[in-house]
């Protein structure tokens, strides 16, 4: 069970994590979308940023109700334009609001199974963070994760990670407890020096 405590913490990391995803968008404007992706093998950065850009938008469409059909078909979408880092910001704010408007008993379908809006709100916690460090490390500065909010998603995020891991949603990473939370983080996720 999760409390409204835990609710509010987590509410306040996802608004932290998608601010530090919309500055590498906009650091990502003008870099050819081709670029290799080195820490999502096959993918290139117009991938990437399409995926994340997306999985706002599926996320939101699914706490707002909208049929599966629907929500499968942003995947089609071309999210990448000058305006890109707007168009995240703004979706993540959707997030953030359907996810305190959304019945917490309620189910939905996900590629990964059945989700509720808590881990829905984990999940894009985790795309915001995991994914913004990708999108820097391309473009050749990885994002600086603070500590804080690292040891905040992993606390709250230990089983998504490890579930989405299991299910191939991310390289699957061996960490020692002695790294600092952002090594932990990114090393569980495949990711960063704390990966094996």
């Amino acid at each position: 069970m999760v409390t409204r405590d835990q609710d509010s913490e987590l509410q306040a990391a996802h608004t932290q994590a998608a601010d530090l995803l919309c500055e590498q968008l906009l650091r990502a404007s003008g870099w050819a979308v081709t670029r290799k992706v080195p820490s999502c093998p096959g993918w290139d950065l117009g991938t990437l940023i399409n995926h994340v850009i997306g999985g706002a938008e599926r996320y939101a469409m699914l706490m707002e109700g909208f049929p599966t059909s629907d929500v499968e078909a942003t995947r089609k979408r071309d999210y990448v334009n000058v305006d890109m880092a707007l168009r995240q910001r703004d979706l993540d704010a959707r997030v953030a609001l359907a996810f305190r408007k959304c019945p917490p008993e309620l189910r939905f379908p996900h590629r990964a199974g059945p989700v509720d809006r808590v881990e829905l709100l984990r999940m894009r916690l985790l795309e915001c963070l995991v994914h913004g460090w990708d999108i820097g490390a391309t473009l050749g500065s990885p994002l600086i994760l603070t500590e804080k909010l690292c040891q905040i998603a992993l606390d709250e995020c230990g089983p998504t990670i490890g579930r989405l891991s299991d299910q191939g949603f991310y390289a699957a990473g061996i960490v020692d407890d002695a790294h600092h939370p952002s090594e932990r983080l990114l090393g569980i996720a495949g990711r960063g020096p704390g990966a094996r």
